[in-house]
């Protein structure tokens, strides 16, 4: 894992995933499988993006998540879909994470605020992927917020601070689920990863490395048009 480098604007088009919608409503429950999931009513399921290009400006949000660190701007990309989720901030807690929802969408310093601010990624359970592109099913669009560097699991949440800083992390190497959330203090970890293809993986760390990371990293070196090793880029709450 390295972190990622000063970004310019890129030559392609950056999109941000708004979610997996069945008939025009995003359906994204907990159950007794799994606390981040979506159910997916009929075929006519697809997955919406929304060009940064066409996104709110939220105070000039957009660009910081084109350069170094965008995690402590995770939040941003559930503010701008929280029409399609309902208006209702407890979507994105996991109900087995400590973290407490939000009761509402605005975010600190953002136009919208005017005293009644209540969101920012303390609130969230799930981090991003910037990478994730339709196109390529097997690109990571979402997951339990939990996972961290190396095969030792963290004793708590990874990538994600509990300070709400966030964190833009590049993985190209070894990772696992922490001992939190999912993992319910096994080693083995445990946790959830939705992607591209509207499929939710309920995955070990063993899985997740060795199935879903390897999979999204020979999409991302298609995407890329090379051979060469390339990092997935995930944005943490």
């Amino acid at each position: 894992m390295n972190s990622l480098g000063k970004l310019a604007r890129p030559k392609w088009r950056m999109t941000l995933i708004v979610g997996i919608i069945a008939r025009g409503q995003v359906i994204m429950a907990a159950d007794s499988r799994t606390s981040f999931g979506t159910r997916i009513q009929d075929t006519a399921q697809k997955i919406t993006i929304l060009d940064y290009a066409a996104a709110p400006t939220n105070g000039g949000w957009k660009d910081r998540l084109l350069t170094t660190n965008a995690g402590a701007y995770c939040w941003t990309n559930y503010t701008i879909m929280a029409d399609e989720l309902g208006q209702s901030p407890k979507v994105v807690v996991c109900p087995s994470d400590k973290r407490i929802a939000a009761t509402n969408f605005i975010g600190k310093g953002s136009p919208e605020d005017h005293g009644n601010a209540d969101f920012d990624n303390t609130k969230i359970s799930y981090f991003v992927g910037v990478q994730a592109d339709r196109g390529h099913p097997n690109s990571i669009l979402m997951g339990d917020r939990n996972i961290g560097p190396g095969a030792v699991p963290d004793p708590d949440y990874g990538f994600s601070p509990a300070d709400g800083n966030g964190k833009d992390v590049v993985i190209g190497g070894p990772v696992c689920w922490s001992l939190r959330i999912h993992s319910n203090g096994k080693p083995a970890g445990a946790g959830n990863v939705l992607l591209c293809d509207g499929s939710v993986q309920q995955v070990t760390s063993r899985e997740l490395q060795r199935n879903c990371l390897k999979a999204a990293l020979d999409e991302a070196k298609t995407q890329a048009g090379t051979k060469s090793a390339v990092g997935i880029r995930l944005i943490f709450p």
